[in-house]
């Protein structure tokens, strides 16, 4: 596998060693997470809280088909029988660059449904502070990741309660603009290639101070969801009318992946809120139930007294 920027440079040893310690300390721990997040929708609970992330690009890492998905999920057929990668050689990554941007466009227009200003593409391919990131097979452009690392007290007023307040004043937070990759190619393990590359560069001993990464999805972007969930990333908040699809207001979510020690705001009840939120579900559920039954009772306990009454009402008469 190469991964380049401006020269075509193999991943060092020293990081395909680092990746495969993490990999086997995530195995060895053996981190499970919360299948059902039904609940959580209603009250914007945190799941669970990871600080760090399965690192899947290691040493000999080729594409045989591994399952994976992105952003679009407009595309339903299968179009990955065919392996497009014949050597780990054979898909390259490197940044963006002002030539890019007529092919950068054409992409975006094909795999999302947002418009995107004319300036935010100059910016993804001339602008340093963007990690904009492509996966190039033969020249062509076949997956995209936009992302910037930006000061915590720049997160816009809807996500500010993604980190603790503490930490406010002196970390960052990585933020995913867009991710995805042609239809062709996808299910070939590109897009987790792209979100590991970078998760590693925010993971590197010089970006300690980043403690969180997050995105935006659509909520009816059902393959966007399982993709970041299945790369540990957890949801946050609910945003009613938050894009612009075609002129409608759809819904969206926030998704976020705590890392370097990361975390949301502590209460007095976190960690235990889960297990309470869970608790107090239970306790609903078996209080409507308990109301139901007793409310059964009383109608067949009126119905007798009613009979019973009109039986001595007879009587007497």
């Amino acid at each position: 596998m190469k991964a380049v920027s401006s020269s075509a440079q193999g991943p060092p040893v020293q990081m395909v060693r680092i990746l495969q310690a993490r990999l086997r300390s995530y195995t060895r721990h053996k981190r499970h997470d919360i299948a059902n997040t039904e609940a959580s929708l209603l009250e914007n609970v945190w799941l669970s809280n990871y600080d760090i992330y399965p690192a899947t690009v290691i040493a000999g890492f080729r594409y045989s088909g591994s399952k994976d998905s992105n952003r679009d999920h407009h595309d339903a057929t299968s179009q990955y029988s065919i392996p497009l990668f014949t050597s780990t050689a054979d898909l390259q990554l490197r940044f963006l660059c002002p030539s890019d941007l007529d092919q950068v466009k054409d992409l975006c227009k094909e795999w999302f449904p947002i418009q995107y200003p004319e300036a935010w593409y100059r910016d993804i391919t001339s602008d340093p502070r963007f990690y904009s990131l492509a996966a190039v097979y033969q020249s062509k452009l076949v997956g995209l990741l936009i992302a910037e690392v930006k000061q915590s007290n720049a997160i816009n007023k809807e996500d500010k309660g993604i980190l603790d307040g503490r930490m406010y004043s002196n970390c960052t937070v990585g933020y995913i603009l867009s991710l995805g990759v042609c239809s062709s190619f996808r299910r070939q393990g590109v897009a987790s290639l792209l979100l590991d590359s970078f998760l590693t560069h925010v993971t590197q001993s010089e970006n300690q101070i980043c403690k969180a990464i997050y995105l935006h999805v659509l909520t009816m972007n059902s393959a966007a969801i399982r993709f970041y969930e299945k790369h540990y990333f957890r949801l946050h908040s609910f945003l009613p009318y938050y894009y612009s699809v075609d002129g409608k207001c759809k819904d969206g979510f926030t998704y976020v992946l705590y890392i370097n020690g990361g975390h949301p705001p502590w209460g007095l009840l976190y960690p235990f809120f889960k297990k309470l939120f869970i608790f107090k579900f239970l306790f609903i559920k078996i209080f409507i139930f308990h109301n139901f039954f007793a409310l059964i009772i009383f109608i067949i306990g009126a119905k007798l007294s009613t009979t019973t009454s009109i039986r001595r009402t007879g009587t007497r008469s």
